[in-house]
């Protein structure tokens, strides 16, 4: 489990959470509330997971099923 501040420092990624801050307060619809900069700050301190592989479905040549790839980083 991670936060946006480890993600940052493990994943070496410098604008994370500046970057994050300006998304949420200029161009997420769903927060309207009047402590928005509390909001965020809660947000921003939200537990999150990090996955370091990808998993897609795709359907078969014949439509007759799905193969399933994995992509691990």
């Amino acid at each position: 489990m991670y936060n946006i501040q480890t993600l940052q420092a493990n994943y070496e990624l410098p604008d994370l959470q500046t970057l994050t801050g300006s998304y949420l307060c200029h161009n997420h619809p769903l927060i309207l509330s009047e402590q928005l900069d509390s909001d965020i700050a809660h947000l921003m301190d939200a537990l999150l997971q990090a996955f370091k592989t990808l998993q897609v479905t795709v359907p078969t040549f014949n439509d007759d099923g799905y193969n399933l790839y994995r992509r691990s980083y």
